[in-house]
């Protein structure tokens, strides 16, 4: 009978741990994905924020022409 319980005392122990556990590494992985892919995104970003600090008043004027010159064909209900 001494066996049955400890058996059982054990196996209830464990489960615990495991219930525990599972949320703690679920953040650590779902953090570690995140950091990644925030971690590359946030390069990606500086290089073009980087190259965009050269934006002269031709380039300006250009983006300026094209958005006057594009036609925007909305269906209004």
């Amino acid at each position: 009978m001494g066996e049955i319980i400890g058996v059982k005392v054990t196996k209830a122990g464990f489960a615990k741990g495991v219930s525990k556990a599972v949320p703690i590494v679920g953040g650590v992985i779902s953090g570690g994905t995140s950091y990644v892919s925030m971690n590359h995104m946030g390069h990606r970003l500086s290089e073009v924020l980087r190259e965009s600090i050269f934006y002269t008043e031709a380039d300006y004027n250009k983006d300026y022409k094209n958005i006057c010159n594009e036609v925007v064909d909305v269906e209004f209900n």
